[in-house]
């Protein structure tokens, strides 16, 4: 993307210059073998709206593509394992609810991370327990982590799926390793994340399943 901004600064300021370049010939009746009044309306109200059209039209869809692994990654969670898991919990229960937890970082998401927010759930609602729910789609077993003060139809998950984003991450923000790198990476971590949670809520909700599944962060508090 930085790329992508520093090409269409260049081309912009080539235009401009071009543009000022003929108002100049324009102005003072240089003579040349075009009509620069021409050129300069042409140049000003067509071919300059149409590069700067055509460089925010390649921007965008460099952003999504760039972002297209988040996407892809909440599809295939929500797909493949919360929509299957919440079927076979309301054939039993009438009001399962799953509280997904969404990091701010894709750091939290390390394993030692993620024994401290265990630890943060059991400070406040006492002890962690694994339940395995059977998919009757050939696809074995998928487990939730429950708590037994909340009740046997309040369910927990951590998406593990979303430190597969970190390689990635790493990979774009090419440069040598320093604060100014780390915070890059952080950022853009950030913003995966939350394309991820956009795409969710948009599967959530077309699916029907939204009123089952809530997302939470660390601050979460359960009434």
């Amino acid at each position: 993307m930085k790329i992508i901004k520093v090409i269409s600064i260049i081309i912009q300021f080539i235009l401009y210059g071009s543009a000022i370049t003929l108002g100049i010939i324009w102005l003072f009746n240089i003579e040349v073998c075009f009509d620069p009044e021409a050129a300069t309306f042409l140049l000003l109200t067509i071919v300059t709206p149409l590069l700067s059209y055509l460089v925010k039209k390649y921007s965008d869809i460099i952003a999504i593509e760039k972002f297209s692994t988040a996407n892809a990654l909440a599809y295939g969670y929500i797909n493949n394992f919360i929509e299957p898991v919440l079927t076979e919990l309301i054939k039993k229960s009438k009001k399962p609810v799953i509280y997904i937890y969404l990091p701010q970082t894709i750091d939290e998401l390390y394993p030692k991370n993620v024994e401290r927010i265990k630890a943060n759930f059991i400070e406040k609602y006492g002890n962690i327990g694994t339940r395995s729910i059977k998919i009757n789609e050939g696809r074995g077993a998928r487990d939730l982590m429950t708590i037994a003060s909340l009740g046997e139809d309040c369910f927990f998950d951590i998406p593990n799926t979303l430190l597969t984003l970190k390689p990635l991450i790493d990979y774009q923000v090419i440069s040598p390793k320093n604060d100014l790198t780390d915070i890059e990476k952080e950022k853009l971590g950030v913003k995966y994340i939350d394309v991820f949670k956009q795409e969710i809520l948009k599967l959530l909700s077309r699916k029907q399943l939204d009123k089952n599944i809530i997302l939470i962060d660390k601050d979460f508090k359960i009434e």
